[in-house]
């Protein structure tokens, strides 16, 4: 499985294509690597990022907890197959 780490997209830069762009350039290093599936971690609370994920074929498939100082933070798991 391929992770994608980190996709940030200034908000100037937003609503342009560049998130649809970045995600098919992960994706295409992902079946250089020979990688069947890919995945990526995303706060509960970004929904923007949720639609483009949804919309890319990721599906939610669990979550875990992690901390931000003391404040605990919910990252949403999501998934998707390579065909």
């Amino acid at each position: 499985s391929f992770e994608v780490e980190r996709l940030y997209i200034l908000p100037a830069f937003k609503h342009r294509g560049l998130g649809t762009y970045l995600m098919a350039q992960a994706e295409n290093m992902a079946r250089e690597a020979g990688k069947t599936s890919m995945w990526l971690g995303v706060w509960e609370g970004n929904k923007p990022a949720q639609a483009l994920y949804k919309k890319q074929g990721f599906e939610f498939v669990g979550k875990h907890v992690y901390p931000v100082g003391s404040d605990p933070q919910i990252d949403l798991l999501m998934s998707r197959k390579l065909s």
